[in-house]
């Protein structure tokens, strides 16, 4: 089963896309070409890297050069050393410099392994496409410069900030890709040429605003209805694992703030395949427990990916929006948010702020016990 890369729009996709990217394309590389579309903006240099056959996008501050280095020009002839990493307004694969040198000419000795921009184009293809081949990307966007061709169909899926490049053969389970409209596809990536990201479609449809809000509308769980806060607990029922570190900070800190309601824990998994089938199933169990007033469901930090894969599904979606209980959400760190932090009655950053927001809440017998004395 494929690994899940969901995103909700071009944006976040972007945004995530790129230190997804840097973590795995870690390796230093020397890259050989001829300047070319030099432009400079706000004192950092823009340049295309090119050797006649495929060129590459490079950026360099003016604190990477050498006091002595000489300035740069066009249809000058460099080496450019630095990182892959992605320019995410038209996710496209650039070197971000670390240090350059002029040279004599194109092919001037060196004592380093050098690349010409065909080269590391050819590189990052073959690099790219294997660690991103266990994954299936999901993400939405608005569709423009549809181009149809006899086999498929190639456009560019993007928001008011970022876009990537898309093929689509008219033989996936798709919809036809129409100028303007709103979708969301699963995908593959791949890079094509100038070291430009490309997503090739294997299924999609309508979007709107979200895949996941339009099944929640069609059931009338949406828009949700936050339920209040209850005034007093009889008991927390915390969805997690028992041996997490999310568990762990929630019941450390909930007893060192006295708070006086009962923990009922259901035990679950929060990463991998199996986890949204047993975190549902918890969460329909304790609604059906007695005295249950809260349900809380948390985990740790970690991989956003993981996070997503768990957290983003329409099926915990669906039983939180079911729930006649309140249910907080503390999933990961305040970077992370996922779907069923929208859906909760409340979201709180990690499992210690529950426990901070939860403890100052009375137990329902201490409210007992004050209302008997005013009666």
């Amino acid at each position: 089963m494929s690994k899940q890369f969901k995103a909700r729009n071009i944006r976040d996709f972007s945004q995530r896309l790129d230190p997804w990217i840097r973590n795995r394309l870690s390796e230093q590389v020397v890259c050989r070409g001829t300047i070319k579309h030099l432009q400079t903006v706000r004192g950092v240099d823009f340049f295309e890297l090119t050797d006649g056959e495929q060129s590459i996008r490079c950026f360099v501050g003016r604190d990477v050069r050498s006091p002595s280095a000489q300035m740069l020009q066009n249809d000058m002839a460099l080496d450019v050393a630095g990182h892959v990493t992605m320019y995410a307004k038209k996710t496209l694969l650039q070197i971000e410099a670390s240090a350059l040198r002029s040279v004599p000419n194109l092919h001037a000795p060196t004592d380093i392994k050098v690349l010409r921009p065909s080269e590391l184009t050819s590189k990052i293809k073959t690099w790219i496409e294997k660690v991103a081949a266990p994954y299936e990307f999901q993400v939405s966007g608005t569709v423009y410069n549809v181009r149809p061709f006899k086999k498929y169909t190639i456009f560019d899926l993007g928001d008011a900030e970022s876009s990537i490049h898309c093929i689509q053969f008219h033989d996936v389970n798709g919809q036809s890709i129409t100028k303007d409209a709103e979708i969301t596809v699963s995908a593959k990536l791949e890079v094509y040429d100038d070291a430009r990201l490309q997503l090739k479609v294997m299924s999609g449809g309508p979007s709107g605003e979200g895949a996941l809000i339009r099944q929640l509308k069609a059931e009338g769980l949406w828009p949700k209805r936050a339920k209040p806060m209850p005034e007093t607990i009889g008991k927390i029922g915390v969805v997690t694992g028992d041996a997490t570190q999310a568990y762990r900070d929630f019941t450390t800190i909930y007893g060192r703030e006295k708070g006086q309601a009962e923990v009922v824990l259901e035990s679950v998994r929060v990463q991998g395949e199996a986890a949204v089938p047993e975190i549902v199933r918890a969460v329909n169990r304790l609604k059906q427990k007695q005295g249950v007033d809260v349900i809380l469901i948390t985990r740790g930090g970690g991989d956003a990916d993981d996070i997503a894969e768990v957290f983003d599904d329409y099926r915990l979606a669906e039983a939180i929006c079911h729930s006649p209980i309140f249910v907080m959400t503390a999933i990961g760190h305040a970077a992370n948010q996922t779907f069923a932090d929208e859906v909760a009655d409340e979201s709180v950053a990690s499992p210690s702020d529950a426990a901070h927001v939860l403890a100052r809440i009375p137990a329902v017998a201490h409210a007992k016990k004050a209302w008997g004395i005013f009666r």
